[in-house]
C-alpha cells in the first residue's frame, strides 16, 4: 500500500541535503583530509529495500562522530573487501560498518567498530525501532553503545586530529598561529576534555571505634558536583560534596537523635576502562552536628571531617552511570571521634 508519510518526508529531507545544503564531498569537507580520515564509514542496506535511507543513516553517524572531533569519510558503496581491508585502503585507522534491514515500518541496525592496525572488531551493537521522523535515534543508539566501549580510542583519535588540524591551520595562516591552533568546537570540548559530574548516592554509615558503643548504624544520603577534566596522567576532578548522616545514639543516662551535615571540597582521580570508570577521592571540610536528646535538650557543634575512598562506575550511556564506592569517614568530635565505613550506591550524570 506504500510507505507512511514519514518515509516520504525523510526522503525529501535527504534529497534537499544532497542537492543544496549537504556536503559535496566528506573527504574534502574534513580538515586535514589529505592526511587520511580518522574513521571510514561503511553504510549499506541488507537487501534492496532501504537504499533510500542510506544517506540519512550516514549523515546521522557523520554528524555525531564529527561532534566528537573525528574526521569522517563515507566509503564508496561499490568498494570491495571487508571493513578492515577498506579502512587500510582508505588510510583510515578505524572503520565503522553499519548494516541495516527494513521490513515494513521497522528498521534493524547492526554496527561494528573495526581496528585497521590489528584487524580486530573492538565493539559491536544492534538496535531496532519503528521508522519515523526520528529515524536517527535508532542509528545513534547503536553508535552510542560502540563509542562508549571504544571511548579511550575515540579520545586518542580526537587528540591526534586536534594536533593535525592545529598544524595545518598554522601552516595555512602563519600570521595568526595562536588563534588558529587552539580552535576546538564546543561539542568536541564537552565530550573529550571537561565534564560536569553530578552524583547522588545513599550509604549506610557503619560506625567503628569508640562511637560504635553508642550507635552502630547511620543513614547517609549525599550529593557531589565536580568539574572533571583530562590531564596527561588521567582525569582529575575538583568539586563540592554535601551529605546528611542521621543516627540514633544511646548513652548510659539519655538517648538522642543526631544529624551530621558535612559540606566540603572533593578532589578525585579517574581512570577510564572501556565502559567502567575507576576513581579515588579525598574530601574534607566542616560538618555541623545537631543532637536532639530524649530529655528535650538540643546541642549544635561545628566539627571538621575527612573522608577518602575508592569507587567504580558503570556507564549505561556516555552521560549516565551507576556507581559503587567504599569510603572511610572521620568526624573530629571531642572526646570521641565519629568514624565509620560507608559503602555507597549512586547514580552519576556527566554533562
Amino acid at each position: 500500500m506504500g510507505r507512511p508519510v514519514s518515509h516520504s518526508l525523510l526522503l525529501v529531507c535527504a534529497a534537499l541535503l544532497a542537492v543544496g545544503g549537504g556536503p559535496r564531498s566528506w573527504a574534502d569537507e574534513a580538515p586535514g583530509a589529505s592526511q587520511g580520515p580518522d574513521v571510514l564509514m561503511i553504510v549499506h542496506p541488507n537487501g534492496a529495500p532501504g537504499e533510500e535511507f542510506r544517506q540519512v543513516v550516514a549523515d546521522a553517524i557523520r554528524i555525531e562522530l564529527e561532534s566528537r572531533g573525528l574526521s569522517v569519510t563515507l566509503s564508496d558503496s561499490s568498494a570491495g573487501g571487508g571493513p578492515v581491508e577498506q579502512a587500510r585502503a582508505g588510510k583510515a585507522p578505524v572503520a565503522i560498518d553499519c548494516s541495516y534491514s527494513v521490513l515494513g515500518d521497522e528498521m534493524a541496525v547492526s554496527m561494528g567498530w573495526y581496528e585497521a592496525r590489528n584487524g580486530s572488531r573492538a565493539a559491536q551493537a544492534e538496535t531496532s525501532g519503528r521508522i519515523g521522523l526520528r529515524l536517527d535515534t535508532i542509528v545513534l543508539e547503536a553508535l552510542d553503545s560502540i563509542l562508549t566501549t571504544a571511548q579511550d580510542r575515540v579520545r586518542e583519535l580526537a587528540a591526534a586530529r586536534k594536533i593535525t588540524n592545529a598544524a595545518l591551520s598554522a601552516a595555512a595562516q602563519p600570521a595568526e598561529p595562536a588563534a588558529q591552533s587552539g580552535t576546538v568546537s564546543p561539542s568536541a570540548r564537552g565530550k573529550s576534555s571537561t565534564q560536569l559530574l553530578l552524583v547522588g548516592g545513599f550509604a549506610p554509615f557503619i560506625a567503628t571505634g569508640a562511637a560504635s558503643y553508642y550507635f552502630t548504624l547511620g543513614y547517609l544520603p549525599s550529593l557531589l558536583a565536580s568539574l572533571v577534566f583530562d590531564t596527561s596522567a588521567g582525569r582529575v576532578g575538583v568539586g563540592l560534596y554535601a551529605g546528611m548522616n542521621y543516627f540514633a545514639a544511646q548513652g548510659s543516662t539519655d538517648s538522642s537523635r543526631n544529624f551530621l551535615i558535612p559540606v566540603g571540597a572533593d578532589v578525585r582521580y579517574e581512570l577510564a576502562l572501556s565502559q567502567f570508570m575507576l576513581s579515588m577521592h579525598l574530601t574534607g571540610g566542616p560538618a555541623t552536628l545537631v543532637g536532639l536528646t530524649a530529655s528535650g535538650h538540643t546541642f549544635v557543634n561545628l566539627i571538621p571531617f575527612l573522608k577518602s575512598g575508592v569507587g567504580a562506575e558503570f556507564l549505561i550511556r556516555p552521560w549516565l552511570g551507576i556507581s559503587l564506592s567504599v569510603d572511610y569517614e572521620v568526624y573530629f568530635e571531642v572526646p570521641y571521634l565519629f568514624m565509620g565505613i560507608t559503602p555507597s550506591l549512586g547514580m552519576t550524570f556527566r554533562l
